[in-house]
Protein backbone atom coordinates (compact mmCIF):
# COMPACT_ATOMS: atom_id res chain seq x y z
CA UNK A 1 0.00 0.00 0.00
CA UNK A 2 0.93 3.57 -1.15
CA UNK A 3 1.55 6.23 1.83
CA UNK A 4 -0.49 9.17 1.81
CA UNK A 5 2.31 11.62 0.95
CA UNK A 6 3.54 9.25 -2.07
CA UNK A 7 -0.12 9.94 -3.12
CA UNK A 8 -0.54 13.23 -3.14
CA UNK A 9 2.98 13.94 -5.37
CA UNK A 10 1.02 11.98 -8.14
CA UNK A 11 -1.77 15.10 -8.58
CA UNK A 12 -0.89 18.33 -9.88
CA UNK A 13 1.91 20.07 -12.10
CA UNK A 14 5.27 20.38 -11.04
CA UNK A 15 6.82 24.10 -11.25
CA UNK A 16 9.05 23.61 -14.35
CA UNK A 17 5.49 22.13 -16.39
CA UNK A 18 3.98 25.54 -14.95
CA UNK A 19 7.25 27.80 -16.25
CA UNK A 20 7.18 25.95 -19.41
CA UNK A 21 3.55 26.40 -19.80
CA UNK A 22 4.02 30.86 -19.23
CA UNK A 23 6.99 30.92 -21.58
CA UNK A 24 4.99 29.15 -24.41
CA UNK A 25 1.69 31.48 -23.43
CA UNK A 26 3.73 34.53 -23.55
CA UNK A 27 5.93 33.46 -27.25
CA UNK A 28 1.97 32.84 -28.16
CA UNK A 29 0.80 36.36 -27.20
CA UNK A 30 3.78 37.95 -28.39
CA UNK A 31 3.12 36.68 -31.79
CA UNK A 32 -0.53 37.45 -31.59
CA UNK A 33 -0.10 41.18 -30.63
CA UNK A 34 2.56 41.57 -33.16
CA UNK A 35 -0.03 40.70 -35.80
CA UNK A 36 -2.93 42.50 -35.07
CA UNK A 37 -0.69 45.83 -34.49
CA UNK A 38 0.38 45.58 -37.97
CA UNK A 39 -3.45 44.99 -39.07
CA UNK A 40 -4.81 48.17 -37.10
CA UNK A 41 -1.61 50.56 -38.07
CA UNK A 42 -2.95 49.50 -41.75
CA UNK A 43 -6.31 49.67 -41.04
CA UNK A 44 -6.91 53.11 -41.57
CA UNK A 45 -5.40 53.32 -45.19
CA UNK A 46 -8.64 52.14 -46.78
CA UNK A 47 -10.69 55.15 -45.20
CA UNK A 48 -8.03 57.58 -46.15
CA UNK A 49 -8.12 56.32 -49.85
CA UNK A 50 -11.81 56.98 -50.06
CA UNK A 51 -11.19 60.32 -48.53
CA UNK A 52 -8.95 61.25 -50.67
CA UNK A 53 -10.72 60.16 -53.73
CA UNK A 54 -13.75 62.16 -52.37
CA UNK A 55 -12.03 64.90 -52.10
CA UNK A 56 -10.47 64.75 -55.71
CA UNK A 57 -14.07 63.91 -56.97
CA UNK A 58 -15.33 67.42 -54.82
CA UNK A 59 -13.00 69.36 -56.72
CA UNK A 60 -14.04 67.95 -60.57
CA UNK A 61 -17.84 68.21 -59.58
CA UNK A 62 -17.20 72.46 -57.86
CA UNK A 63 -15.02 72.87 -61.43
CA UNK A 64 -17.81 71.06 -63.55
CA UNK A 65 -20.41 73.53 -61.66
CA UNK A 66 -18.60 75.95 -62.21
CA UNK A 67 -17.84 75.55 -65.63
CA UNK A 68 -21.72 75.02 -66.49
CA UNK A 69 -22.32 79.11 -65.03
CA UNK A 70 -19.27 79.94 -67.09
CA UNK A 71 -21.22 78.97 -70.19
CA UNK A 72 -24.11 79.97 -68.69
CA UNK A 73 -23.27 83.33 -68.29
CA UNK A 74 -21.70 83.97 -71.40
CA UNK A 75 -22.20 80.88 -73.92
CA UNK A 76 -20.61 82.49 -76.79
CA UNK A 77 -17.38 82.78 -74.83
CA UNK A 78 -16.46 78.97 -74.41
CA UNK A 79 -12.71 79.26 -75.05
CA UNK A 80 -12.83 81.79 -72.20
CA UNK A 81 -14.69 79.27 -69.89
CA UNK A 82 -11.90 76.93 -70.87
CA UNK A 83 -9.36 79.13 -69.84
CA UNK A 84 -10.65 80.59 -66.75
CA UNK A 85 -11.34 77.12 -65.30
CA UNK A 86 -8.05 76.20 -66.04
CA UNK A 87 -6.12 79.23 -64.21
CA UNK A 88 -8.46 78.84 -61.55
CA UNK A 89 -7.61 74.86 -61.31
CA UNK A 90 -3.81 75.66 -61.42
CA UNK A 91 -4.54 78.30 -58.74
CA UNK A 92 -6.03 76.20 -56.29
CA UNK A 93 -9.60 77.86 -56.05
CA UNK A 94 -10.81 74.81 -55.02
CA UNK A 95 -8.52 73.38 -52.41
CA UNK A 96 -5.38 71.82 -51.88
CA UNK A 97 -4.48 69.60 -54.32
CA UNK A 98 -2.11 68.44 -56.77
CA UNK A 99 -3.18 69.40 -60.66
CA UNK A 100 -2.35 68.74 -64.22
CA UNK A 101 -3.89 70.27 -67.09
CA UNK A 102 -3.58 70.43 -70.85
CA UNK A 103 -5.26 70.81 -73.84
CA UNK A 104 -6.04 67.52 -75.85
CA UNK A 105 -7.36 66.31 -79.49
CA UNK A 106 -7.57 62.89 -80.71
CA UNK A 107 -6.67 61.98 -83.93
CA UNK A 108 -8.53 59.66 -86.55
CA UNK A 109 -7.77 56.30 -84.71
CA UNK A 110 -8.81 58.07 -81.19
CA UNK A 111 -5.45 58.42 -79.71
CA UNK A 112 -5.05 61.27 -77.58
CA UNK A 113 -2.42 64.28 -78.69
CA UNK A 114 -1.78 67.74 -76.84
CA UNK A 115 -2.97 70.10 -78.83
CA UNK A 116 -2.07 73.79 -78.96
CA UNK A 117 -3.24 75.90 -76.14
CA UNK A 118 -6.81 77.30 -76.82
CA UNK A 119 -8.15 73.88 -78.29
CA UNK A 120 -11.45 72.67 -77.81
CA UNK A 121 -10.66 69.79 -74.97
CA UNK A 122 -9.00 70.24 -71.46
CA UNK A 123 -7.97 67.17 -69.78
CA UNK A 124 -7.76 67.37 -66.01
CA UNK A 125 -6.22 65.49 -64.08
CA UNK A 126 -6.89 65.94 -60.02
CA UNK A 127 -4.79 64.32 -57.33
CA UNK A 128 -5.22 63.92 -53.60
CA UNK A 129 -3.39 61.61 -51.72
CA UNK A 130 -2.57 58.60 -53.43
CA UNK A 131 -6.13 59.04 -55.40
CA UNK A 132 -6.49 60.34 -58.86
CA UNK A 133 -9.66 61.31 -60.77
CA UNK A 134 -9.48 62.52 -64.81
CA UNK A 135 -12.02 64.02 -66.13
CA UNK A 136 -12.56 66.53 -69.81
CA UNK A 137 -13.69 69.46 -70.77
CA UNK A 138 -15.11 70.44 -74.36
CA UNK A 139 -16.79 73.30 -75.39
Amino acid sequence: MTSRHARSRQHGFTLIEIIVTIVLLAFVATIVANYMMSAVAHSSLPVVRVLDRGSAQGVVEAASADYRQLLADNPSASQTALSTLKSRLEGGHYGTYTVETKYISFDGSGMEQTAPSGDNILKVRITVGDQTVVTLFAR
